[in-house]
């Protein structure tokens, strides 16, 4: 596996070899949620505002039902106990290819000083280890009326188990944890793929994209990525798609993203992921994925239904 020890994001997600990484695409607000690390479910809405000074600006609104609401502590949050702002420094950095930013507050306590990275022009995950932290959305207002698309199902060749755990995929489904579990191959499986069927309240969102992060992807141990099988080639059908969609993964541990030729409609859209050939573990022969998200067009109008 090739190691990428310096490594530039920028919006065309170029890499050239510098001291750091430079998100440039990071400088700005990202609308999202901070999530309970054991569920999706949340009560609150969050901005993280990025400014090209290296300051940020964190504004959270919680309740007594959130799960850093005791954690930040009653006298911390305004306007009666609801709000809480943190001020600060950040800077982003690379380590073995895994990118992460790094927060310094004004104030002696803070929600989280080091976080694991991956961005996308429309699109922000933070990780707290491999939780998921910070989930951004394209707009509060637009998650309100049904915006957001998930992932109600997956299911695949096969899948690893042991004892403790079942490494299916659902935890990329909106019934599992916000986590960085993946979904990995059974190593006796010859013609591996996975599938997934996203929802959306209304066909009118549709798909447009997927973003995915390709391998064994753990901030709490990043060795795993180059010791399983990553995919190289796909092609991904669907019902929905006059032809298949086929490309290559590029063996980097960053968010990437797959367009389809044009955007598909409906409430219920099944897409599936036929692996044609991996970069090659270096220790295990199972293939894995550890993230994916289905991103909707932009809305050039609200539906009339709303």
């Amino acid at each position: 596996m090739k190691k990428y020890l310096f490594m530039i994001l920028c919006f065309s997600f170029s890499f050239f070899s510098c001291s750091k990484i430079e998100i440039k695409s990071i400088n700005r607000i990202w609308q999202g949620s901070i999530l309970n690390p054991d569920t999706y479910e949340n009560s609150n809405y969050t901005d993280f505002m990025f400014n090209e000074n290296g300051s940020y600006v964190l504004d959270c609104s919680l309740d007594s039902r959130d799960y850093y609401h005791d954690y930040i502590g009653p006298e911390k949050l305004l306007y009666g106990g609801f709000v809480y702002t943190e001020k600060g420094e950040f800077k982003t950095f690379t380590k073995d290819g895994f990118s992460y930013i790094k927060l310094n507050p004004k104030g002696k306590k803070a929600l989280k000083k080091e976080l694991g990275l991956f961005i996308n022009p429309r699109r922000l995950y933070l990780f707290d280890g491999d939780s998921l932290f910070f989930a951004s959305e394209e707009k509060v207002s637009w998650n309100l009326l049904g915006y957001n698309l998930e992932i109600q199902s997956v299911s695949s060749s096969s899948c690893k188990k042991n004892e403790k755990e079942i490494f299916d995929g659902n935890n990329f489904s909106k019934n599992g944890k916000p986590s960085l579990t993946p979904w990995i191959s059974d190593d006796k499986d010859n013609d591996e793929w996975f599938e997934f069927t996203v929802s959306s309240n209304l066909k009118e969102w549709g798909v447009e994209s997927f973003l995915i992060l390709n391998g064994y992807v753990s901030f709490d141990n990043p060795d795993l990525y180059g010791k399983y099988n990553r995919i190289k080639d796909y092609e991904i059908t669907s019902e929905l798609l006059e032809t298949p969609v086929s490309g290559t993964f590029q063996d980097l541990v960053e968010l990437q993203e797959i367009k389809l030729p044009v955007p598909v409609f409906d409430e219920e859209m099944t897409f599936k992921i036929n692996i044609k050939s991996v970069y090659e573990g270096e220790e295990f022969d199972n293939t894995c994925i550890s993230f994916i998200r289905a991103l909707p067009p932009v809305p050039t109008e609200i539906p009339e239904k709303f």
